[in-house]
């Protein structure tokens, strides 16, 4: 019974993904801890991690997994955590927001939970085979000693962030509204181009892939686009949102590592 109550959610999450003109995504075994159906983190999150995941899976393969510690900051609700988890790794789950370690809590009473203010600076008593790092370091005021800090703290870093539209050296500083228990957690974020954030990467000595696929694409958000080669910060001192389309351009992804 509880097997055939899951299959009708997912035909549920399915048909209005179809009715909202977004292609049908089957499920594949364990992915349905991916899915949200609350309020928070649900509808288009849910197409979000999905696909992120199967990026992930398609770059190291399910079975690299197995045995891995991996650190996901920013978890959220946990959903990327815990499908990882499923496949055998060590996961721990790190949030600015102790009400969402709540939350993974009542999903997995056996969840390794950690409080992480990402803004601020903060070190680590371990070293992580992977960390994910998804939808996080615009929402940052102090995303450079940040993504540093991850760095040095992982083989691998897995890195998702919305970017500006431009080849060119940028970043801007938003004041946020912090909008139910979303987006930065002190209220300032940064807009930050892809070449200024792989300077940074060089600067750590590690090595980068970026992808640039439309298997990453959903509904809101687009990876296989292209940067324009244009100054913006002659605009920037009037923006006043990251979604701004004067500077937004959409998504990058990378996988960062020494090895």
């Amino acid at each position: 019974m509880i097997k055939i109550q899951i299959k009708i959610n997912h035909a549920i999450v399915l048909l209005n993904r179809t009715m909202n003109n977004q292609p049908i995504i089957y499920l594949d075994q364990n992915e349905e801890v991916l899915l949200e159906q609350g309020q928070m983190f649900a509808g288009g999150y849910n197409t979000f991690r999905i696909n992120r995941v199967r990026k992930l899976r398609k770059i190291f393969g399910d079975e690299w997994f197995k045995g891995k510690k991996i650190l996901e900051v920013g978890c959220a609700f946990g959903n990327i955590g815990l499908f990882f988890k499923s496949l055998g790794a060590d996961v721990t789950f790190a949030e600015g927001r102790k009400e969402h370690l709540n939350v993974v809590r009542s999903k997995d009473p056996k969840a390794r939970l950690l409080v992480l203010d990402q803004d601020k600076d903060w070190s680590l008593k371990e070293h992580y085979d992977l960390i994910i790092h998804f939808s996080v370091l615009y929402n940052l005021e102090n995303w450079q000693r940040d993504l540093l800090s991850s760095i040095k703290f992982a083989d691998y870093v897995a890195l998702e962030t919305a970017v500006a539209n431009t080849t060119q050296n940028f970043e801007l500083k938003i004041k946020e509204n912090i909008y139910g228990g979303q987006g930065s957690v002190h209220g300032i974020g940064t807009m930050v181009s892809a070449s200024t954030i792989e300077k940074v990467i060089s600067s750590s000595g590690a090595q980068y892939t970026r992808y640039d696929d439309a298997d990453l694409n959903d509904k809101k958000s687009f990876f296989d686009w292209q940067a324009q080669d244009v100054d913006l910060m002659p605009i920037a001192k009037n923006i006043t949102q990251f979604r701004d389309p004067k500077i937004y351009g959409g998504r990058r992804f990378w996988i960062i590592s020494y090895l």
